[in-house]
């Protein structure tokens, strides 16, 4: 069994051992993350050269050595050569260092779920390795199911929550208004574009002090990012 977590990995380094088709999934990852990427690899691809040259990650290109380990948080051993990637893997394990070997759960002190992204909004789906094509389907099947109004309606309660803590410290008057505004009508009337139905479901609860504008703002941000040029949404695959 595996304990679930997010991790907050800005400014931390992260190995990849690596330069293939895999590791350069697991480097644009960790860079949208904004972790510091090293990766190590003799013959990297040229997508990885790129980033190295635009300073966007350190690029080692030559053969793994275990001083590459040192001061490193996470390690990905990616490779194609399972003799190489079960060397990473001890090293990592000698000095404490989580490591994630690609192809093999069992092997690894942790595994990359499927996921689904839409701004704040990260839904993970785990099969705990045994089935990476069943947590893809089961990631479509989500997919198919998530209105585009999430990523407005996450960004409109995030900044009514911070409206209403610089009021007033209420956890259970918050709680009792939170839970009626995502139960009630307000997702579908930010899916039909409705500000005025928005704004009206809101006051009763918020008051009318700067409701409109947040709203307005929330919703012209929200369709901009639903456009299909970008549409805020990205996914991952598990860890095969």
């Amino acid at each position: 069994m595996f304990y679930p977590l997010f991790l907050n990995i800005r400014d931390l380094p992260c190995l990849v051992v690596g330069g293939g088709r895999v590791g350069l999934r697991k480097v644009s990852g960790l860079l949208e993350a904004e972790a510091r990427v090293t990766v190590v690899d003799p013959t990297p691809l040229e997508a990885l050269q790129e980033l190295g040259r635009g300073k966007k990650l350190t690029l080692v290109e030559r053969t793994f050595r275990m001083e590459d380990l040192e001061g490193m948080r996470l390690v990905f051993a990616a490779t194609h050569r399972k003799a190489v990637n079960g060397q990473v893997a001890e090293g990592a394990r000698t000095r404490n260092i989580f490591c994630n070997v690609a192809d093999d759960p069992q092997g690894s002190d942790f595994f990359l779920p499927a996921l689904i992204r839409r701004g704040d909004l990260q839904l993970a789906i785990s099969t705990g390795g045994r089935s990476p094509a069943f947590a893809r389907k089961l990631r479509m099947d989500l997919e198919a199911s998530l209105d585009r109004a999430y990523l407005p309606f996450l960004d409109l309660m995030g900044r009514l929550r911070a409206m209403l803590l610089e009021r007033s410290h209420d956890p259970e008057g918050h709680k009792k208004i939170f839970r009626a505004l995502v139960e009630g009508p307000l997702l579908e009337q930010i899916s039909k574009g409705d500000c005025e139905a928005v704004i009206q479901t809101l006051t009763p609860w918020v008051g009318t002090c700067g409701v409109r504008d947040l709203v307005l703002s929330v919703m012209q941000a929200g369709a901009v990012r639903s456009t299909p040029e970008e549409p805020g949404f990205s996914r991952e695959k598990e860890d095969a």
